[in-house]
């Protein structure tokens, strides 16, 4: 396990998957990250890749040749290699080996690096196309947060603030799967989610969206732990389905769940992302109390 700590926050991050798995705020106490109690949900927040969600019967292929990949790929299970330690940044690293070319046929580095600043911790991600053809990936962020904050609150007390108001459709989601339907206007011209024992009662609310900024865990609408992820294509909001779970993860997407009955040709999913030869894919995010 490794630390970073400014005056505000203590941050803690586990090799394997190079998972945070702390972002505790030392003024009040709060610890921000979920603490992975197995009776609703045994992680923290775990990174997606080589794919977001699930591939319909595990499988995908590529130029017709079957590979398996497990729910959210193999990068939360792997062991990353801690190559920087310096200037409140942690920097984490895998490189495919014969292992996960036996299941994502495909040569890269993928590093994740994490500043903390004050109260703002800086999540970047980095993938490198070290193969000699171009690659194919989906990448994102699955972080979860304690919510309530205090036992003694509720999540009802709660809500999801975003920076503006928003129309924005809902990708219905099916045993894990896209059903390749929406419900329209989920959100009609509003700024925020109400938050309750059922809010997710049908699974994950998922936009296909650029245009949100951040996104506000707050009982005010003004204080509350904020995640900033300008640029992100897909945003992912989860907790345990019927289970009323003390938690709420706000995730950041480049790519989603396969459609059922689509191809399951690794090209044809949806937001997929093509790294051509010797370049680089770049994105991140950031957490911070407010």
């Amino acid at each position: 396990m490794q630390e970073l700590r400014s005056k505000n926050i203590l941050v803690r991050i586990n090799e394997k998957g190079a998972e945070l798995s702390s972002f505790l705020d030392l003024e009040t106490g709060i610890e921000h990250i979920w603490n992975a109690d197995p009776n609703f949900w045994n992680r923290h927040a775990p990174v997606l890749f080589p794919i977001v969600g699930q591939v319909e019967d595990g499988e995908y292929t590529v130029e017709k040749i079957k590979y398996n990949l497990p729910q959210l790929g193999f990068a939360r299970d792997s062991n990353f290699t801690l190559v920087e330690n310096q200037n409140n940044t942690l920097v984490f690293s895998l490189h495919y080996s014969s292992e996960t070319l036996n299941v994502y046929p495909f040569k890269f580095k993928f590093s994740i690096s994490y500043t903390l600043l004050g109260k703002k911790l800086y999540v970047g991600y980095k993938i490198e196309n070290i193969d000699d053809k171009e690659i194919a990936f989906q990448l994102g962020a699955h972080p979860g947060f304690s919510c309530p904050f205090y036992p003694s609150e509720s999540i009802s007390e709660y809500f999801l603030q975003f920076d503006k108001p928003l129309t924005e459709d809902r990708l219905l989601f099916e045993d894990g799967l896209l059903n390749g339907k929406i419900q329209k206007e989920f959100l009609k011209n509003e700024s925020k989610i109400q938050l309750s024992a059922s809010t997710f009662d049908d699974d994950a609310i998922i936009f296909e969206t650029n245009k949100i900024d951040s996104v506000l865990i707050t009982k005010n609408g003004i204080n509350g732990l904020k995640v900033n992820l300008s640029g992100f294509p897909l945003l992912g909001i989860w907790s345990k389905p019927k289970a009323n779970a003390p938690f709420v993860c706000i995730e950041p997407w480049y790519g989603v769940a396969s459609i059922r009955g689509n191809s399951k040709e690794l090209k044809d999913k949806k937001a997929i992302q093509i790294l051509d030869v010797a370049q680089t894919f770049e994105c991140g995010f950031s957490i911070e109390i407010v």
